[in-house]
């Protein structure tokens, strides 16, 4: 019973460091940060929900301009037609991108900090993106006091990020700022509480990891699951950013995920520590790269990077990281070589995996039959301890033998040489995260000296470690990996008990306790589902359902002004006008096609592998989209019209809709289609 309630202890340690941190402990902690000033900013900035192309939209643009004035900082409106090609959209829109810039005297390199002010048009947007852009009025109001630091530092607010990151895809291409930067540290929310954690870093960006391990207060990273995460087609900011090559990291907050793009993302229901956690981090990043020498380009590898407790973080280089995999690696040979068949061990171990896989499979099942991610994933720190626990107990039921325990050292020296081999392996391929297998395989190969003995006080400090390690990685992939997250959660979840499993195995069971924490697991996950259900996000998949019911009263013009052939295909000028206000035109075609250019520049694709193999994964773990024809949204058109160039099969139809509110169907209006 102690062994149980101390392997609790360490698991809400561990998950404690992801939920959050406490505002009043970051306050003063950074006591230059102003929580009460940032909290009136997101207020007055989520008061309305604000779309790119409404009157509220409008209003936090004059506010965010206002307010730099304010602090004296040097402000400016960027305007232009941006269109984006991603994998799960082709946009195009009309932004207002709001730069701010505070002067530096080392010849102009730019240090960029970015967030958006748009939000969804089902959602207040406090969270996604408020706290982000109050973050920044931070570091603006702080350093515009300040004399000149070597560095221009840039806080850069973009405009149509929720409707395919057009606003970043504009500063990039058009802005001459744009050129200058060295750096950037983008803020973001993919929920209404929790750490605010740096969860990815763009290549190049070794030198901006250290400044931030060793300058932010209360550090959240990973950069095991930053490592996952650069896997994922993502609709960040700083994926425009990471494509024109520049170094640079990424923040979010992403528990709750059950508010995200809802009514739910309210400023009552954006935690003050998640704002503080942004505002802390930012100041600290911006007080360490404005006087930084970033001319020249880092080439060195990703360092590995974690935080411990969420009060010290951890940078070291990537041959450091490499010689920590081997020595595990060593430690595990050395003390557990001379055990019967380490095959068969790592075999039996490797089923764990195959659970993992199991639970991905069943997941892609439920979802192709209408299940959303959302609710599966929404309660990530609750479900995460819940599925700890569970699992134990699980463990240790299926995998008992009568009162005998003939696998209790098999189960831990195989999980050992399992970890040995994972650090070993990403050693050679990404030493950025061997820290996740290294650091449990060295506890472990140390544990089987105080296996047997009295030495227990020992055998538990080393257990702390893997279930430190991997109930915090579970804990981060439940709330920032999206529908990855029930299946990577199960499989560390199991990790992190392993050696605690080994230490149950070798006496005999205590059916009464494995039953109640089963249950008390369960319990963990079902509850909060009960009590707050999670419904589909109102506007996922909204772009890419049936084309609406509309009536063809004042519906856009279209004029077909050119027909060329390409590539076997006709590439079509159009001229779209709106008479409905154009808050949103689409452009659909009957055949498969895609967006090339609008108001005479080219649409910027953000492939994250490819564009097909970006699509194809998309389709596996989110099925509602299908992107099999040509489907074109244009934001916020101009009164005159817009000028777009697609590709399309010949012979096809184009079906244009306009819509006054893009969640309603019954305010579009379709004009006849038109014929090739």
């Amino acid at each position: 019973m102690v062994g149980l309630l101390f392997g609790i202890l360490v698991a809400l340690l561990a998950i404690r460091s992801v939920v959050g941190r406490s505002a009043d402990d970051l306050v003063a902690q950074a006591p230059d940060f102003d929580l009460a000033r940032a909290m009136a900013d997101v207020g007055a900035m989520a008061q309305h929900r604000h779309p790119l192309g409404s009157a509220e939209h409008d209003a936090v643009r004059e506010y965010l301009v206002a307010e730099l004035q304010r602090a004296g900082v040097e402000v400016r409106v960027q305007e232009a037609l941006s269109c984006t090609i991603i994998a799960f959209a082709e946009n195009c829109g009309r932004v207002q991108n709001v730069v701010g810039r505070i002067p530096g005297t080392g010849g102009g390199d730019v240090v960029l900090f970015s967030a958006h002010y748009d939000s969804v048009p089902t959602s207040y947007g406090a969270s996604d993106d408020g706290a982000g852009s109050a973050a920044l009025l931070a570091v603006a109001r702080r350093f515009a006091k300040e004399p000149p630091a070597r560095n221009d530092l840039v806080v850069l607010f973009t405009d149509a990020e929720e409707d395919g990151l057009l606003g970043a895809a504009a500063f990039v291409r058009d802005d001459p700022l744009a050129k200058r930067v060295r750096a950037f540290a983008n803020f973001e929310a993919r929920g209404t509480h929790g750490a605010s954690a740096m969860y990815a870093s763009t290549p190049g960006s070794a030198p901006l990891l250290r400044a931030f391990a060793a300058s932010a207060p209360r550090p959240a990273s990973d950069s095991f699951v930053a490592l996952l995460a650069s896997g994922l087609p993502n609709g960040a900011d700083s994926m425009v950013y990471e494509r024109a090559g520049l170094p640079g990291l990424s923040f979010a907050y992403a528990d709750g995920l059950e508010n995200y793009h809802t009514e739910r993302d309210s400023f009552a229901s954006m935690a003050p520590g998640s704002l503080a956690h942004h505002g802390v981090q930012a100041l600290a990043l911006a007080h360490a790269l404005r006087g930084a020498d970033l001319a020249t380009p880092s080439s060195e590898a990703s360092p590995a990077h974690f935080d411990v407790l969420g009060r010290w973080g951890v940078a070291y280089p990537a041959w450091l990281a490499r010689l920590l995999a081997l020595g595990a690696v060593a430690a595990v040979i050395g003390t557990m070589a001379r055990r019967p068949s380490p095959f068969r061990l790592v075999a039996w171990a490797l089923a764990v995996v195959a659970g993992g896989i199991l639970g991905a499979v069943v997941l892609s099942i439920l979802m192709r039959h209408g299940a959303s991610p959302e609710s599966i994933v929404g309660h990530g720190a609750s479900s995460t301890l819940g599925i700890v626990i569970a699992c134990g107990s699980l463990v240790v039921a299926l995998t008992s033998r009568d009162g005998k325990r003939p696998w209790a050292r098999v189960w831990t020296e195989g999980m050992a040489w399992l970890f040995a081999l994972a650090s070993a392996l990403l050693g050679i391929l990404a030493p950025q995260a061997t820290f996740v297998f290294a650091l449990p395989a060295l506890a472990m190969a140390l544990q089987s000296h105080f296996f047997e003995g009295e030495r227990r006080l020992a055998w538990w400090l080393l257990a702390a470690v893997p279930l430190y390690v991997f109930g915090h990685m579970a804990a981060l992939i439940a709330v920032v990996m999206g529908p990855m997250a029930p299946a990577l959660s199960l499989v560390f979840s199991v990790f992190a008990i392993a050696p605690i499993v080994g230490r149950f195995l070798a006496k005999p069971v205590a059916w009464p306790i494995v039953a109640a924490t089963l249950a008390l697991g369960i319990a963990l996950v079902a509850i909060p589902l009960r009590a707050r259900p999670i419904p589909h996000d109102p506007s996922f998949g909204v772009p890419w359902t049936a084309a609406p019911t509309a009536s063809h009263e004042k519906p856009p013009i279209a004029t077909i002004e050119s027909r060329t052939v390409v590539d076997g295909r006709t590439r079509i000028a159009l001229r779209l006008q709106p008479t409905r206000g154009g808050a949103r035109i689409e452009l659909r075609a009957s055949s498969p096609g895609r967006l090339v250019a609008a108001g005479g520049s080219p649409a910027m694709i953000l492939p994250r592998f490819s564009l097909e193999t970006d699509r194809r994964l998309l389709r596996f773990l989110y099925p509602v989209f299908a992107l099999d024809a040509l489907h074109v949204n244009v934001y916020a058109a101009h009164p005159d019209g817009e000028h777009i160039e697609v590709d399309v099969d010949p012979g096809a139809k184009l079906h244009v809709t306009e819509c006054t509110d893009r969640t309603r169907p019954d305010t579009c209006a379709t004009a006849a289609p038109l014929a090739l």
